[in-house]
């Protein structure tokens, strides 16, 4: 009998039989190479964001689609432990530019309580707790797939301006009008 090394896996005893061999995972969606596809992609997005606007605009405050050019709907819950973290940089950016961003928290939590206790260190407009149906149809809509996260949309043009807002928080913490020429330069608003 050789001595066990590390370096070779073990053969299986002789009455075990061999594992199968993994089934290949399924090839991953190609990514948009050419400017058609990437202009397609695009276009795709723009719908599939559009048609979540008329129940964004059913749940969230008027006034808050109305005080800045861009909003910002945070989903976040009090449960969270990255989220306690990016909130608080998130409300210093809000202090500071909310002319050019305004911010709308979307609850994940899980009670009416840890909500309000939540909402209660934000300085934003809140989707009403009442709105959970709603907040999960947004949330996929708004291709959310864990939170903190920042989604930011432009109310006027009806378009997501950038579904990786909190990493633009963070990169532009200290500079947010230069945080919106990054958006306005990778989303012309004119088009």
């Amino acid at each position: 009998m050789q001595p066990y090394s590390a370096y070779e896996p073990a053969a299986p005893p002789p009455d075990l039989p061999a594992p199968a061999p993994a089934a290949p995972a399924p090839p991953a969606p190609a990514a948009p190479q050419t400017r058609e596809q990437i202009q397609e992609q695009d276009v795709q997005e723009r719908d599939e964001a559009e048609a979540v606007f008329p129940l964004l605009r059913k749940v969230t405050p008027a006034a808050a689609l109305a005080a800045a050019p861009y909003v910002g709907f945070y989903f976040s819950a009090q449960w969270c432990g990255p989220c306690k973290v990016f909130t608080p940089v998130l409300v210093r950016f809000y202090e500071k530019y909310r002319h050019l961003l305004e911010v709308v928290f979307v609850s994940f939590d899980r009670t009416e309580e840890q909500f309000n206790e939540y909402a209660s260190k934000m300085p934003w407009h809140k989707i009403p707790f009442i709105h959970r149906e709603e907040v999960e149809e947004i949330a996929e809509a708004l291709k959310v797939g864990g939170i903190p996260c920042l989604v930011v949309v432009h109310p006027a043009t009806r378009r997501v301006i950038s579904y990786n807002a909190r990493g633009d928080v963070q990169q532009y913490e200290q500079n947010g009008e230069e945080l919106v020429r990054a958006w306005e330069l990778r989303h012309p608003l004119s088009e």
